[in-house]
């Protein structure tokens, strides 16, 4: 029985590449689903951290998933959504390389 739970690398890219995408001006329907999918993804990736004992980075990426949840939405200017969304951009995308690496190895 496979107990791996990390999610897969693509997933984790695609994620990284919406957040870059919601820089644009786009309909707000995409930005709604990029709270479902943000949310969802962080909480995968939340547990695969816990899973390997990684406290610091299970505790962000359930930061990330409290502030993406589509229920109960936290409001923040535009401005300050753009610089949240490059920065969990860059925690997902560097997530998938260590994940990647130590596959690897």
């Amino acid at each position: 029985m496979d107990t791996d739970t990390t999610p897969p690398l693509w997933l984790l890219l695609a994620v990284a590449a919406a957040n870059v995408a919601a820089l644009a001006d786009l309909p707000y329907g995409y930005y709604q689903l990029l709270r479902i999918v943000v949310c969802g993804a962080a909480v995968w990736a939340a547990v695969a951290c816990h899973a390997r004992s990684w406290t610091v980075p299970m505790a962000v990426f359930g930061l990330v998933a409290i502030l993406y949840n589509p229920l109960f939405k936290i409001h923040l200017e535009r401005e300050v959504h753009s610089v949240v969304n490059v920065i969990v951009a860059l925690l997902f995308a560097a997530v998938a390389f260590a994940w990647r690496r130590r596959s690897v190895q």
